[in-house]
Formats: structure tokens, sequence, C-alpha cells
């Protein structure tokens, strides 16, 4: 069985043995070594491994897999990626095992069903189920074994020779497959989720596989004791029934996937990025902000459009040497907002990094670029908050006429919606429209 080192995000621990081949070559799988899920370096005579800002089970090789951990309270970050809509990357050829959660998103639903079709396509081509069906009947030609106490029954009756008989068929006619085909024909009758071709053709394909079943009611079907507990009614040479009833469950009552290991599921193995979900997630905190759309309007910066704030980093030159090429800046957040009938606006980069005090030169170079550019009020640098720096906005000098701060919001917080409403209304003062009271967020908006 591999070897699995658990490790948390960003942190350094001396690299196993069993991550290298004998000639000192690193042995890792090609579609894992091209990300930069972990890193290698030699530190003070020591090869060490550096877990990257991923979060997930990882395999490296047929020996090791890591587990790294998020920094971030388990519960915290799964209020992230579900806020953020984060899509996690999919290592299709790999697979470990879940638990459902309440936490779900559009994109990780579509990720179970997926992975409910997939097992549902094995299920299949490995056989379906089958149970015996008893039967009987009553004539001249017996089959099976006979039923003395019915054979007299209806002789009495009759007052001929027929004879009452039993037997056993095989059949696929069973609570499971009624179970999956009625789940496959609710997600047939799902218009936008059959715009996918392939996953159109897999469910078709699925629901051939099944024709001879019967159609049964759902409910009823969801609630029968096989469909439960199936792993008391499944023989350990169908255990693919057990995932794929545990997903279609999922399916059913709408829930999303655990990040923690589980048991309960297999289904492809997901790694978060979570400095993209940390971006999101703030973007969409502040898009569900009272404030939003009346006192100011934010608009994320990676986009262009109404709701975008993607622009031109630099302006058309009349220089004889101007070379006519564009170069784009994409602040993360672009907060726009009127006073005094002037408008302003706020740049945002959010950096999912640990820093001492201060940004590096490049953080604030890039903060400096991006808010002379929009010609901004303020440019503001958003990080984690640390053991070196507490929850809150700090001020670190202008350039110009543009402030620059640094905000540092509190991803351990465990009451982490206060720390959103903190957030909110820090950024509210800085353009002159924090009201007195701070107000709780009616409703979280998911990122599209």
């Amino acid at each position: 069985m591999p070897e699995t080192i658990v490790i948390a995000e960003f942190k350094e621990i001396e690299a196993p043995a069993s991550l290298f081949l004998g000639s000192g070559e690193i042995s890792a799988f090609p579609s894992i070594i091209e990300k930069n899920y972990f890193s290698i370096k030699y530190k003070k005579g020591k090869t060490v491994f550096q877990a990257g800002g991923y979060v997930g089970i990882i395999p490296i090789n047929s020996n090791l897999s890591i587990d790294i951990r998020p920094k971030v309270p388990i519960a915290n970050l799964e209020r992230i990626v579900f806020i953020s809509n984060h899509q996690p990357q999919i290592l299709k050829e790999f697979k470990r095992r879940y638990d459902p959660h309440d936490y779900s998103s559009a994109s990780l639903s579509d990720f179970i069903i997926d992975c409910f079709l997939k097992s549902a396509e094995e299920l299949c081509a490995g056989g379906l189920l089958k149970t015996y069906k008893e039967s009987s009947s009553t004539g001249f030609f017996p089959k099976g074994r006979i039923d003395f106490a019915g054979t007299v029954r209806v002789r009495s009756k009759t007052n001929d020779s027929r004879v009452t008989s039993q037997w056993f068929d095989r059949t696929t006619d069973t609570i499971p497959n009624q179970f999956l085909k009625s789940v496959m024909l609710m997600l047939l009758n799902n218009t936008s989720l059959m715009k996918d071709k392939n996953r159109k053709r897999s469910a078709l394909y699925i629901l051939n596989q099944l024709s001879d079943i019967s159609d049964r009611d759902l409910h009823t079907l969801n609630s029968h004791p096989s469909i439960i507990t199936p792993q008391d009614f499944i023989p350990s040479t169908k255990e693919i029934y057990l995932d794929t009833i545990s997903l279609a469950k999922i399916i059913l009552e709408g829930k999303g996937l655990s990040y923690q290991a589980g048991s309960s599921a297999s289904a492809s193995a997901l790694v978060l990025n979570i400095a993209e979900a940390f971006e999101w997630y703030l973007l969409a905190i502040l898009r569900s902000s009272k404030y939003n759309n009346h006192e100011l309007k934010v608009l994320d910066g990676n986009k262009s459009g109404p709701e975008g704030g993607k622009r031109n980093l630099l302006d058309p030159s009349s220089n004889k040497h101007y070379i006519g090429n564009k170069v784009e800046a994409t602040p993360d957040i672009v907060i726009e907002y009127i006073r005094n009938s002037e408008s302003f606006n706020i740049v945002i980069d959010v950096k999912y990094k640990s820093i001492k005090k201060i940004a590096d030169r490049d953080d604030i170079n890039q903060i400096i670029s991006y808010a002379a550019s929009y010609s901004s009020s303020c440019g503001i640098l958003i990080f984690p908050a640390n053991e070196h720096n507490t929850s809150g906005i700090i001020n670190i000098g202008k350039i110009g006429n543009i402030e620059i701060f640094q905000y540092f919001f509190d991803l351990n917080n465990a009451d982490i919606e206060s720390e959103e409403v903190l957030l909110i209304e820090a950024l509210a003062a800085l353009t002159g429209h924090a009201r007195e009271i701070a107000e709780p967020l009616e409703k979280v908006v998911i990122a599209s």
C-alpha cells in the first residue's frame, strides 16, 4: 500500500526516500510533476520537500502520496470553496474516498454527476447485479420443485392431476438496479445537465444497459433498506454498487463532498488551488454587500465588460517610437464609487501568502502600477492574517496622491462571517460610505 505523508500547505519536510529512484532521480507521475503541487530544493546539505499552495490528496508515484492539509480550519475552507464556486483541479486517473458534505456548488455538483456516470458505466461493463426471484405455476407439466401443499389445495378444487410447482430465476430486475435507472432518468430530464454531449452519451448508454429493469418510483426506492444500507445487501463481488449508490444519494440530497479523507464514496482526486479560491471568495463577499450597486460598484478586474474592471495598463503614446502593443492591467478587484459628485476607484490585489510586516517589492510595485494606471484614490493588497499581522487595515505610505494599504483577513477566525463584515466595512470607510453600525450580509451570492 502506498505511503501517505501528511503535510500542511507551504510547509517543508525532509524529502522521503520513496520520492527517488535508485539513481537519485525524482520518481513522480508525469501529470503530477508538471504541476506546482510541490517543489524540491536543497537546504543545509539536505533534500527538502515543500508543499505548494494546494490542498488535497495527491499521488506522487505508485509508492507515495501526499495529503496536503490547509492552514485554514476545514469549516472555513469549505465555506471559501463554496462561496467562490472554485473549480478544483481533477486528477481523473487517480481516485480517493470522500464523505458527503452540506456545502456544494455548481462545479462540484457537475463533478459528482460525472463521477456517478463513470461509476455506473463501469458497473454496467462489469455485469449487473442479479438475484434469484421465486416463481410458481400450476399445470400439468411441473417445473422445479413440487409444492405439495399448493397441489393439494388446487386438486381439491379442480379434481384433476394438476400440480403446483416452484422454482427460482436469476434476474437483474433488482432494487439497486431499479434505483440507478430511476436516478438516470431524473438526470436525463435535466436539460441543462444534458447539454454536455459526453454526459448525455454516457447517460443514454447506461439507460440502454438498464432497459430490462422496471421503472419504479424514485422516492419509494430511496427509502428501501437495500439503498439506505447497501453494504448489508450487496455482495463483495459487486462492491462498485456501493460507490455508485453513494454518489447517487449525494446527488439526490444536493450535497457536496468533504475535502477531508472519507469513506462513503470513491471519486477522482480533487486538488484545490487555495490562492485562486481566496481571490474569488473575497470578490463574491464584496459583491454580496449592501453597498454594492448602491454606494459603490464591485468589479472583477480580470474581466472586461459591464461587470469587469480590466483595462489597458498604459495609455497610447504619440511618441514616434510607440509600437502600439497593448499591456493589460488586471487587478483582482476594482471598486468604483462616487463622492461629492466625483468618480473615484480603488484597486485591490489579493495575495495568498504569509508576510512578516510589509509586502515584498514586486507586490508593492504591482499595486502601485495598477493604481497609477486607474488614477485610483488608493491601492490595497489583501493578505491572510498571521502571527505577525492581525486582522485589519494598515497604511504603508503614499505615492503622489495614491494611498497604499495592506489588509489582513483572518481565515482562522471561527466566526468567519464577522471577518467578512469587517472587510466590507473597512473598504466602505475608504470610500466614505461606511455606516455607523456594521450590517451582516443578507445573502452571499455564489461566484459565477
